[in-house]
């Protein structure tokens, strides 16, 4: 725990440099989500809401509300942080839809405007033999008040096909 600024002391975790990113999630956020359903399909669009808050500077508390491709609505909550322990950036999203609890290590990109998300969670390609599959959530920092989001899945031939993409504004 190299870069924690509580040093010797009992009390709680204090943020460092390293939690400074996730400032830049605070606040409310609309967004329009683009989902790619397969190559012979139409591509589907959804409004997001987002509304997020810290927790203590070190997590960055998303809850965010859309409606799923077939029109039911879904509200998800998901965390950010950047964990001492294990030095790095880690997130964790979940909803009212899935029973799964998506759990991610991300890396930051040396210019501060990427955080590129992995993690392994429920195979949803009929065509592939396999209960599992990796998955990768990108964010990115077009400006303060405007980041997008892109989901990919990773294929076989080890490329990611992108499945969604959403623009965030900030309100």
């Amino acid at each position: 725990m190299s870069d924690t600024t509580d040093n010797d002391s009992m009390g709680p975790t204090q943020p460092t440099h390293k939690h400074k990113l996730l400032e830049r999630f605070l606040g409310e956020w609309r967004g329009e989500s683009t989902m790619f359903m397969g190559p012979d399909k139409p591509q589907e669009t959804a409004e997001v809401q987002e509304s997020v808050h810290s927790l203590g500077g070190l997590f960055a508390h998303i809850k965010g509300e859309t409606t799923m491709p077939g029109g039911f609505k879904m509200v998800y909550y998901s965390a950010l942080g950047y964990d001492l322990t294990f030095e790095e950036y880690r997130g964790v999203w979940y909803s009212d839809v899935s029973s799964h609890i998506w759990t991610y290590t991300c890396e930051l990109s040396p210019d501060g405007n990427t955080l590129s998300c992995v993690c392994e969670g429920p195979n949803m390609d009929p065509e592939v033999d396999s209960l599992t599959a990796n998955y990768r959530d990108v964010h990115h920092f077009e400006s303060d008040s405007v980041r997008t989001m892109t989901s990919a899945g990773l294929q076989p031939d080890g490329t990611w096909m992108e499945f969604q993409r959403v623009t965030y504004t900030k309100s």
